[in-house]
């Protein structure tokens, strides 16, 4: 809903492509953009060792290995998501919302009575 309601069509393609992507990546890709993030040579562990705190390793943690795996399922699964929402809203009507704004109803009344009735069947 928040993708949808951005109104400068610039901004909203580069938000919807940053989400769409992951969806597309391979899981090696995946794996080895954590690794670059989250490994002891990551981006974070070199940046908090440049600014003087002891760097980390999160990757070698197995401890942290189940929440890692659910991690990079969600983000990687989270665009296929979105494209099937995002189709699910541009289906909706204008005729909808214009009729429920000329009744009256906000912003916060035309989501509950016009758009998330629209969404339930998906």
């Amino acid at each position: 809903l928040l993708i949808n309601s951005v109104v400068r069509p610039r901004v909203r393609a580069v938000a919807q492509a940053i989400m769409y992507l992951p969806h597309f990546f391979s899981w090696v890709l995946v794996v080895t953009v954590f690794q670059q993030m989250l490994g002891g040579a990551g981006i974070i562990a070199q940046t908090l060792e440049d600014h003087g705190w002891s760097g980390f390793d999160l990757m070698t943690d197995a401890s942290l290995f189940k929440y890692l795996v659910t991690a990079q399922a969600v983000w990687k699964d989270a665009g296929w998501g979105i494209i099937v929402f995002l189709a699910a809203l541009a289906a909706v009507s204008t005729d909808l919302y214009e009729a429920a704004a000329m009744d009256g109803a906000g912003r916060w009344r035309r989501m509950w009575h016009v758009t998330l009735p629209a969404l339930r069947p998906v």
